[in-house]
């Protein structure tokens, strides 16, 4: 099965999946490999190895349940494209039994979240839970006022104590500012953005990234982003 993967048919690349679960990407007509669902966890593999910096080494994880817009799914795949010695442009895409993709996260932590799917023919909008889950989250709820002027509070909730840092990107991935970096307790913080970068200059209107990087004692690592939207 062949279909385009993108906004614009005319500038999007063609995909093929195969009969043995691997999905090829054409990239300047040449056949590469995407994600192989035939891996066994913690397996990995060379993606786009060519003449450019973006040869990503990829990662499966399997047997994930993961808390969605769809409810908590159990048995997803992650697929995390990683570029050895670039920070912060690695790529995860989670699937999902029977749905397919249900997320993505592109560099600076821009999280991308499928709001409904479809399962033979039938549309679906949320999954409800069959058991509570224990998860380390730290949940970064939205900014409120949003839209704001001049300043906005943003609150996140820590499972447990660990190293918290809460940073502010414009749109196209430049950071603004540091809001938090330093050990926080578990519970729930709060922090404010006043709308200006490091040197305390006033930023220009418009939609802002906030991201939250939290990191427990056992050093195991969550990011998660919220869009802000700053009116002059």
């Amino acid at each position: 099965m062949y279909f385009y993967w993108g906004g614009q048919k005319n500038t999007a690349q063609i995909i093929h999946s195969d009969s043995l679960g691997r999905i090829w990407q054409y990239i300047d007509n040449l056949k590469k490999l995407w994600f192989d669902f035939t891996l066994a966890e913690q397996d990995s593999y060379f993606y786009r190895i060519d003449d450019t910096f973006l040869n990503y080494v990829v990662k499966v994880s399997r047997n994930r349940e993961m808390k969605t817009n769809l409810g908590v799914l159990d048995s997803c795949i992650t697929f995390h494209f990683h570029v050895p010695g670039v920070w912060d442009v690695d790529k995860v895409y989670d699937f999902a039994p029977g749905i397919g993709l249900i997320q993505t996260l592109s560099g600076m932590g821009i999280l991308h979240n499928i709001e409904s799917a479809v399962i033979n023919g039938k549309v679906i909008t949320t999954i409800e839970p069959e058991k509570p889950k224990a998860l380390f989250v730290s949940e970064l709820c939205q900014n409120f006022p949003n839209p704001f002027n001049p300043q906005t509070t943003i609150r996140y909730d820590l499972p447990s104590s660990g190293f918290v840092k809460v940073k502010v990107y414009d749109i196209t991935g430049r950071l603004v500012k540091v809001l938090v970096s330093g050990w926080q307790t578990m519970g729930t913080q709060n922090t404010i953005w006043d709308g200006t970068d490091f040197d305390d200059n006033l930023v220009a209107a418009g939609i802002y990234i906030c991201r939250i990087e939290f990191t427990n004692k056992d050093g195991k690592k969550l990011v998660q982003s919220t869009k802000m939207s700053l009116v002059r």
